[in-house]
């Protein structure tokens, strides 16, 4: 069910769901902007369990594929119109 909910604070719960995941692997997560979550809310209608779920996947994925020592970003930029979220690393990729 769509509800109102902030991007930054989900996205906030899933990397700390993800933080022992990282720990292990040696790979650290940057949300960016780096500014205090609090700061900043970006409010969206959407179904909060499966978006926590999408960016769980994501993430997860992002700190699977790189190497100790890496990082994994996390942006998220918004205007009056669109709402973008990168979920950025530096892993070797899929293979042809």
């Amino acid at each position: 069910v769509p509800t109102d909910l902030s991007i930054e604070k989900v996205i906030h719960d899933v990397v700390c769901l993800l933080e022992p995941t990282a720990s292990r692997h040696r790979v650290r997560i940057r949300l960016l902007p780096e500014t205090d979550e609090s700061c900043q809310t970006t409010v969206a209608r959407l179904p909060q369990n499966e978006l926590k779920q999408v960016f769980f996947n994501l993430i997860r994925n992002a700190i699977q594929a790189s190497q100790p020592g890496q990082e994994v970003r996390v942006a998220i930029e918004s205007d009056a119109d669109q709402l973008q979220i990168k979920v950025m690393d530096d892993g070797c990729g899929i293979a042809d």
